[in-house]
């Protein structure tokens, strides 16, 4: 062995790089990147978590690769801190009876009506513009939707085939309980049925972006094995507008409020296949939020409701 050795730094020193394997060694040597592999494969995808300040915290997947294969990505401290004060401003507005009553459980037993008076949940549409303040009365509401689409195109999430689609304030009161499931966009659509990312990595398809203001975070409910995403404050999850979902119930004493936007797939830059606007139908107005929720994938008897109010 000791000669071996000495060999072994010789040929080194003459030629300048070690020895030729053995044929018993080469054979140790793939095995060894045949398990390796193996294990690369059996090793399941984590979702991405980064930071709008810079850094990764978990990156086994890219940000737009984690939408796509896992259904979603959370971005940390996504809500400078010149927004941090605004749910003072939300409170202020829901006392007032500014917000509108949001569907809960059982939605395609009961229908919107009933669901919505025993949720403990409501909302207001506040981009565009319906029955909430104006964007002269709340001057924050363009520049942190403006914010959060610069802040995803950066991540690579979004790309040119996206567009501002809507902003809308949810509140959960103290014992709300959990929402029926349901998509946010017709999970039907050619755009969600694509097996990859586009040409500059970014996503063919509606995303939806909803943002933590409490102090415990927020968390949603997933269809699958995975069933709560948890996120912490100031934070977002960013998902498919294609995954099956329910806001999760909320048990604490406090009011918890949320922001949810919705990036559509649209403008002369998108494919037509991959075009896919806000499912809305009727007028705006009081009483008449026009963004609706879809029927999951899992519930055949959720076709009729697939135009339900949201």
């Amino acid at each position: 062995m000791m000669m071996m050795a000495m060999l072994m730094i010789c040929a080194l020193a003459v030629t300048g790089r070690p020895p030729p394997l053995t044929a018993a060694e080469r054979q140790r040597v793939s095995r060894a990147k045949k398990k390796d592999a193996a294990a690369a494969a059996t090793d399941p995808p984590e979702r991405c978590v980064v930071s709008a300040l810079g850094g990764i915290v978990s990156e086994k997947t890219t940000p737009s690769q984690s939408v796509h294969e896992l259904g979603s990505a959370i971005v940390n401290d996504l809500v400078p801190k010149a927004y941090h004060h605004l749910p003072g401003e939300w409170s202020a507005l829901a006392r007032a009876g500014g917000m509108e009553r949001l569907f809960g459980g059982n939605l395609w037993n009961k229908g919107y009506s009933e669901s919505a008076a025993e949720s403990k949940r409501h909302s207001l549409q506040l981009l565009p513009v319906d029955n909430g303040p104006t964007t002269e009365e709340a001057e924050w509401m363009e520049p942190l939707a403006k914010h959060v689409q610069e802040e995803l195109r950066k991540l690579g999430i979004l790309g040119e085939q996206h567009v501002f689609g809507a902003m809308t304030l949810l509140l959960s009161e103290p014992h709300a309980c959990q929402q029926s499931w349901h998509c946010d966009f017709p999970y039907q659509h050619a755009c969600f049925q694509k097996k990859f990312l586009a040409g500059d990595g970014t996503v063919p398809y509606p995303v939806s972006v909803l943002i933590a203001f409490h102090q415990d975070g927020a968390s949603l409910r997933v269809q699958g094995a995975e069933r709560v995403i948890e996120f912490g404050k100031f934070s977002a999850i960013v998902f498919r507008g294609d995954l099956e979902h329910a806001g999760a119930a909320w048990a604490r004493r406090d009011w918890n409020f949320r922001i949810h936007i919705y990036f559509i797939t649209g403008g002369e830059r998108c494919k037509k296949d991959w075009k896919c606007p806000l499912p809305r139908k009727g007028k705006t107005g009081r009483g008449g939020n026009n963004i609706r929720v879809c029927g999951p994938p899992s519930m055949a008897d959720a076709a009729a409701f697939s135009a339900i109010k949201i």
